[in-house]
This record gives C-alpha cells, structure tokens and sequence, in this order.
C-alpha cells in the first residue's frame, strides 16, 4: 500500500471513531460532548430532558433535596423554569412528593408550586398544599418553608390538620420532621370526634401516633 492510501485510511478510520464517540456522548449526555441537554438529570426512570436554555420553560423534572448525602425529600413537578445563574429553580405543580424521616416515607405531598434553592437546600411550597401521612392523617396549609439543616418545615399561614379522631386548626406551624412532631401555635382549635371542642394557645401534634397535646390556659365545650 501507497503512503498516500495509507494516511488516508487512517484518516477515515479517525472520523468514523470521532462520529461514534458524537453519538454515544449525546445519547448518555456527557458533560462537553455535543447536543448535551443543559441541566439534564438522569433519574430511575432514565433520563428526563429539560430546557436548553437557561429561564425557560419546560416540561417534567424529578427533583431531589438531600443533605450529607442523605436523601430528605423528593418530588415530581410538571412544568420547571431554568434558573439564570444566582437564582433559585422555579418548579409547578408538585406531584408525588416525599419528605423522609430516618430514611424513610414520613409525609407525602403534593401542591401548586415552588423554588428550590440547591446551595442552601432550602425548598419553598408556595401556594396550596396538602400533606398527608400513611395512617391518614391530612395536612391542608399554605407557603412553607423547608430548611434542610433542622429538617424543618414552616408556616406563618393558616394551617388544618384533619384524622379520624379529629380536627385541629391553628394560625401557624413549625413541622419538626426529625423529631416527627408539628408545633402548632397562634392560637389552636381542637374538634374532637366525641363532640368536645378545645381552644388554647399552642398545641403538638405528634404526626406518626395523632396525639395532640394543647398547651396554655385551655377552654373546652360541648356545641
């Protein structure tokens, strides 16, 4: 064989690996090959495409709030807006959430929408939202607060807590998710099933067994 076929041989063996290793890094999206969906997240149930440009929309995104590599909450919402650089993710309507406990399912929940602030982990639930634990007990509240360091999620709104046995509403809440208690607070009413109602200060609702303990001078009647 001639020089000249020889290089050129070699040279068409190069660009058919070149086009190859093209395709197989945009198919698996590896950071710096071409056609990388920007911000794409691979997840379970494979690899969910977002924008390609930052501050627009797009459809579907599975998101995951983990702290020390422990994994603290999830979620799926339908539509996300790419964040500028600086700014927090903008994600609506949520479906499909969990926040954990221990590693495992301690309430799910689901709502309008939100930010999620991925250097902070700090996760805002604006809008409405409803939460509920296994054994059936329901949280109806709005424009929460989590914080991943205390696996703390708060309100300053007006929040409702529904079980079989009964109904307590209060003016705000402080849900302690790593003691599995919500602080109730600004003032708390407590429907009893057994048809005695109690108001008070402040009361806990301890998620897992449905106690409630009201504090402060308590008032109870009979309707």
């Amino acid at each position: 064989m001639s020089r000249r076929r020889a290089v050129a041989a070699a040279l068409a063996c190069l660009a058919a690996a070149g086009a190859a290793a093209w395709a197989v890094g945009w198919f698996w999206g590896v950071p710096g090959w071409p056609g990388r969906p920007w911000g794409a997240t691979r997840t379970p149930q494979g690899l969910r495409s977002v924008a390609a440009v930052p501050g627009m929309l797009t459809e579907g995104l599975h998101l995951v709030g983990r702290r020390m590599g422990v994994r603290q909450w999830e979620a799926d919402a339908r539509r996300i807006a790419q964040p500028l650089e600086g700014k927090a993710l903008r994600f609506e309507e949520v479906q499909d959430g969990v926040f954990y406990r221990e590693g495992k399912a301690f309430l799910n929940f689901e709502g309008d929408g939100g930010l999620y602030e991925e250097p902070t982990g700090r996760l805002w639930l604006q809008g409405r939202f409803r939460l509920q634990h296994p054994q059936g007990y329901r949280l109806d509240a709005r424009d929460l607060v989590w914080e991943s360091g205390p696996q703390r999620l708060t309100t300053q709104q007006p929040v409702r807590v529904e079980a079989p046995q009964f109904t307590v509403e209060a003016g705000s809440m402080v849900l302690d998710v790593a003691a599995g208690v919500a602080h109730l607070r600004d003032g708390v009413t407590l429907h009893q099933a057994a048809g005695v109602h109690v108001r008070a200060p402040a009361a806990d609702w301890h998620v897992e067994t449905g106690e409630v303990v009201v504090y402060g001078s308590a008032e109870a009647w009979r309707p």
